[in-house]
């Protein structure tokens, strides 16, 4: 689902912060508060999401026969981790994105 979709779908007509890139990030919303000014993702559904990105990126190169293949969810989970929860204190609070960590099976 594009921006623009998720913000038609949730009559968000104010300026709202989205992760980039969009087309991945995107995958992880779960919705958004009731005020509208918040994006809520789903922490193991970015992870996943973001993950999938990483072995397409990765499954489109060549490789050696004996290059190992990564664990794209675990890189995927770090990179949250450090690039998008780490940068969440500099964030507008008034607009800042909330991420939520799921309940798992």
């Amino acid at each position: 689902m594009t921006t623009q979709e998720i913000c038609d779908k949730y009559n968000i007509e104010e300026p709202i912060i989205f992760f980039e890139p969009s087309e991945v990030f995107n995958k992880g919303i779960l919705g958004v508060t009731e005020d509208h000014k918040h994006v809520v993702y789903g922490y193991y559904t970015l992870a996943a999401a973001l993950a999938e990105d990483y072995e397409q990126e990765w499954n489109n190169k060549e490789h050696n026969n004996d290059e190992e293949k990564p664990d794209f969810y675990s890189d995927a989970m770090e990179w949250i981790d450090y690039n998008t929860i780490g940068s969440l204190p500099g964030c507008n609070p008034e607009i800042c994105p909330i991420i939520i960590y799921e309940l798992t099976e």
